[in-house]
């Protein structure tokens, strides 16, 4: 367990701040948990190595400068309170240093690329299924506007639509990852 005490802090504290980012209702509280992030941060990188450390502070200022851009400015995307969190810009170099660090480890060391597919097949299933997710609370909500009964579209056969969503993208990946011989032939 020894090297990957610090994965396993940036693990637990990244969604216990999204988390308690669900439960703000001011902008004070919001930067308060911002300084907490920035300290998390500063505190998880002096125990990286130096040069990774000027690459995490580096990735921050990146991090803003395209946050503010894309959010802000451009308005791809908004937060809750139309602002910038705090805690976002240190949150992205808890992140990268995640990635750093775990690039050292005797684990990912081992298995390298098997793990690097592993991870791109999760985080693919998960964008799948959040998109998934999306698509069908529209459909609820069209529904809705028709006059159906929104939960007869939302859960059919008694499922959850996160579950759904998880066992469509699953089947998608499974398609891309091990292709049948229908596949294989074109």
């Amino acid at each position: 367990m020894q090297p990957y005490w610090l994965h396993a802090y940036l693990l637990v504290y990244v969604p216990v701040g999204l988390y308690a980012d669900t439960k703000v209702t001011a902008l004070w509280q919001q930067d308060v948990l911002g300084a907490l992030t920035f300290v998390a941060l500063y505190l998880a990188a002096l125990k990286a190595p130096p040069g990774s450390r000027a690459q995490v502070w580096v990735c921050v200022a990146v991090a803003t400068c395209f946050e503010v851009f894309a959010s802000l400015v451009w308005g791809i995307y908004r937060y809750r309170m139309h602002n910038l969190p705090l805690f976002v810009p240190p949150g992205h170099g808890m992140v990268y240093l995640f990635g750093v660090l775990a690039a050292q480890t005797p684990i990912v060391r081992r298995l390298g690329r098997k793990l690097a597919y592993g991870v791109l097949a999760v985080a693919c299933a998960c964008v799948d299924a959040a998109r998934e997710c999306g698509n069908q609370r529209a459909e609820v909500k069209r529904a809705g506007r028709r006059g159906c009964e929104p939960s007869a579209v939302a859960n059919r056969a008694g499922q959850s639509v996160l579950a759904t969503a998880m066992r469509r993208s699953v089947a998608r990946l499974r398609g891309v990852m091990r292709p049948d011989s229908e596949t294989l032939r074109r």
